[in-house]
């Protein structure tokens, strides 16, 4: 049934996976900041796993007059000229906080909310053999998934990061979640991943791949009780019991 439906990842190969890390940029510190903390960690994860991570740019291209070039683009008509982040301005930059960790991984420059629109970005991460891709960053609502979206397209397998991406507000962001629980594998980082790191050192150990339900709304067996979900450290297997 559609409504009992879950993406699920049956074989799963950090070897074959990468990180996307999406528009950390100034124009959203507001609605990044609260997200610093644990993407940052997770992003040196893969780096001392040797995970690619790729990292994308919002930005639209102007002339000598500081005037977007590309005025067919939808976005133009959408938000307007003036809301738009022009390239080389100080909202287009990166957050500072992440520019030492963007290492010589390769920026993707975008102009649309899906990164794999008219980008080299599946050109990339076919070359490096990538199967998985794991979604961050901003916006939630945006481009995390549109971008998500079309990596469905392009047949990658996807993990969605709940508390690895944000939006304007929580409730546009849980709402957000809610609606992909049926699409993606929604998953979120451990809160104390970081003291696991230093026994364990497969992505699958920081990541809670577990059927996502919304607040307040327990998954009910149709034969009555509810589903009661464990998870076991040792294997990250699921296990689950119907509770009456």
């Amino acid at each position: 049934m559609y409504d009992e439906a879950h993406p699920k990842i049956s074989s799963y190969d950090p070897k074959s996976s990468a990180l996307i890390v999406i528009d950390m940029q100034e124009e959203f510190r507001g609605c990044a900041k609260g997200i610093f903390s644990k993407l940052e960690e997770l992003i040196k994860f893969c780096h001392n796993q040797s995970i690619p991570v790729f990292w994308t740019q919002h930005g639209h291209e102007v002339d000598e007059n500081g005037n977007i070039i590309d005025l067919e683009n939808p976005l133009v008509n959408w938000w307007g000229v003036e809301k738009l982040i022009k390239c080389g301005t100080e909202k287009w930059e990166i957050l500072k906080e992440f520019i030492p960790l963007v290492q010589e991984h390769k920026i993707i420059p975008k102009t649309k909310y899906n990164a794999f629109s008219e980008t080299n970005l599946h050109a990339l991460l076919c070359e490096l053999g990538i199967k998985t891709i794991i979604i961050s960053g901003v916006t939630t609502d945006l481009c995390c998934t549109s971008t998500a979206l079309g990596g469905i397209d392009k047949n990658y397998k996807v993990i969605f990061l709940s508390d690895g991406c944000a939006t304007a507000n929580t409730e546009l962001h849980q709402a957000t979640i809610t609606s992909l629980v049926r699409v993606f594998v929604i998953a979120t980082i451990k809160e104390r991943w970081c003291q696991l790191a230093k026994a364990q050192s497969k992505l699958r150990s920081y990541l809670e791949i577990i059927p996502f339900h919304p607040p307040h709304s327990p998954r009910r067996h149709a034969k009555g009780g509810h589903y009661e979900i464990t998870r076991e450290e040792s294997t990250g297997r699921v296990n689950y019991a119907i509770k009456v």
